[in-house]
């Protein structure tokens, strides 16, 4: 496999270029609630109903997307994925109604989902084990540096006219897919062989449901996702219960984008030279010590000092997670075990929410952090005591089940098809 810069292969970095591309268009999704109560005078609780069914197609994706690539190939199933993504973004602003929107939005859920556990099976297709934690903390980079720039680019579309806010997203998704399909298919990557039976979805979901290792850490993880979450959903809203502004909240966003763009490749090679294990325990401890913080915070230096707590314990966490995820998954089963890791985020953020805006009426703002730092203490004491299983699976080789079937790398294409 040829190789280019810090020792990953060019073609991940062309996908690097297309994932940062895709989160750079992904800025619909933040700006829809505005949407909905600005143009289309939704009440809140519409909104919560009409944005939950964009979660629910989400989490139906995470369940399915990733099986299908590993039947019918990641290419494919990522270019289905962000083109029937773009086509219905284009559908949501002709929508009046909540109805209309629900369905709308429902749909868009599952096909904006489908690509991403195909990209990263991908990632684990071209990238050899030893660097896969480099990789997906690369990838992770991508997406929150595109993360960061799509909204600016929003909310300038959106000061001119709201709908040019949803076709530009359309054509940001269907232009990178089309690029990804140029540098993708006459290369041969992400294909599927002919050679062998693939394998069914009762198949896969068999091996899964008899993986109680990898069943449990992702259970870990989504606990740990539906807590993480409440910095973005109930955390706006206790800040200015508190009398504190959308402005001053802003802030505190891009505080966290920013740290998670500069601190990201110096942190990968510290992370390089110690177990996952311990990175991850300690990164979800960082998380709890900054809603401990949050929990204790009357000005906003404080919650600043709470943000930057749980920015660091999510480098530490989420693309080290997904590299643990990598190399325990039979090959043959690559794309459905990164699709069920996309609950983590899917499930986390449609669960979170609601939880935490309950958890904040019943209990106030104080006595909730206290519970999230709880919360994520236990994570963390359960993430460590079940580390023997997963740290066996991770000393071996990748369990490829039936060498008959198989993904094609760059070089492998090439030797077949000479």
């Amino acid at each position: 496999m040829a190789r280019s810069f810090w020792g990953l292969p060019a073609m991940f970095w062309a996908i690097w270029v297309g994932v940062l591309a895709l989160w750079v268009g992904r800025f619909v999704v933040p700006f829809l609630s505005i949407y909905l109560t600005e143009n289309l005078d939704f009440t809140p609780s519409t909104v919560g109903i009409v944005l939950a069914a964009y979660g629910a197609g989400g989490i139906i994706a995470s369940l399915v997307a990733g099986f299908l690539s590993d039947r019918f190939g990641r290419t494919p199933v990522i270019l289905a994925g962000e083109l029937g993504a773009a086509a219905l973004i284009l559908l949501i602003p002709i929508q009046d109604s909540p109805a209309g929107m629900t369905g709308a939005l429902f749909a868009y859920g599952i096909l904006g989902h489908v690509g991403g556990p195909a990209l990263n099976a991908l990632i684990v297709d071209l990238v050899p084990p030893t660097l896969r934690e480099r990789a997906f903390s690369l990838n992770a980079l991508a997406m929150n540096a595109g993360f960061a720039i799509g909204p600016v680019i929003a909310a300038n579309l959106a000061a001119v006219a709201f709908w040019l806010v949803f076709v530009t997203q359309a054509a940001v998704l269907a232009l990178t897919a089309l690029l990804l399909a140029v540098v993708l298919i006459p290369r041969g990557v992400g294909r599927r062989t002919r050679v062998g039976r693939p394998p069914t979805m009762r198949e896969g979901y068999k091996v899964v449901g008899r993986d109680t290792v990898f069943l449990m850490f992702v259970a870990a993880m989504i606990a740990y996702m539906t807590i993480y979450a409440q910095g973005t959903s109930t955390l706006p809203i206790a800040m200015t219960n508190a009398g504190f502004t959308v402005a001053q909240y802003s802030v505190l966003l891009t505080l966290n984008g920013v740290l998670l763009c500069v601190l990201q490749i110096p942190l990968i090679r510290v992370f390089e030279r110690i177990a996952s294990t311990p990175i991850i325990t300690v990164g979800i401890l960082l998380t709890a010590a900054g809603y401990m913080v949050q929990a204790l915070a009357h000005t906003w230096e404080q919650y600043a000092v709470a943000v930057v707590l749980w920015t660091i314990g999510e480098l530490g966490t989420f693309p080290v997670a997904a590299a643990v995820v990598a190399n325990m998954a039979p090959a043959r089963y690559r794309g459905l075990y990164q699709g069920l890791f996309g609950l983590v985020f899917t499930a986390g953020f449609a669960v979170g929410p609601l939880l935490g805006g309950i958890g904040l009426s019943v209990l106030g703002a104080s006595t909730l952090w206290w519970l999230c730092a709880l919360g994520l203490g236990l994570i963390a004491v359960v993430v460590f005591i079940v580390r023997r299983g997963r740290e066996r699976r991770l000393a071996q080789p990748d369990l490829a089940e039936d060498d008959n079937f198989e993904l094609v790398p760059v070089d492998a294409s090439r030797t077949r098809e000479s």
